[in-house]
């Protein structure tokens, strides 16, 4: 059984409906938490493969709900289907900055011959 942060994120609710749930205390699940969700969960994959990361502090609020956006990061299939490959590709020390906006596809690490 996963958590639901890696497997669950469904954009089913407009804006409105998505801020009255985020007042009960409750999931917006909205295209911006599915968004906002879909980073969250490569920055965590990406700290399970030993990538320090800084994330912000700082809230933003968008149509009345903070977000804690940064970095962001995004992994393409590409990059690495498995989570060797993602540890392989971050075999080195790796600092990712609260700052940070990166696309990461099959290209971004390819061995030079």
């Amino acid at each position: 059984m996963y958590d639901t942060w890696y497997c669950f994120s469904p954009a089913k609710n407009n804006c409105t409906d998505a801020i009255a749930c985020f007042n009960k205390g409750l999931p917006g699940f909205s295209a911006a938490s599915a968004e906002y969700d879909m980073y969250n969960w490569n920055l965590k994959m990406l700290e399970l493969a030993n990538v320090k990361i800084t994330r912000s502090e700082e809230a933003h609020v968008f149509a009345g709900v903070p977000w804690k956006f940064g970095p962001k990061v995004f992994l393409e299939p590409s990059f690495s289907l498995t989570f060797r490959e993602l540890k392989e590709r971050f075999a080195l020390k790796t600092d990712i900055s609260v700052r940070s906006t990166i696309v990461l596809g099959g290209d971004a690490l390819a061995d030079k011959k």
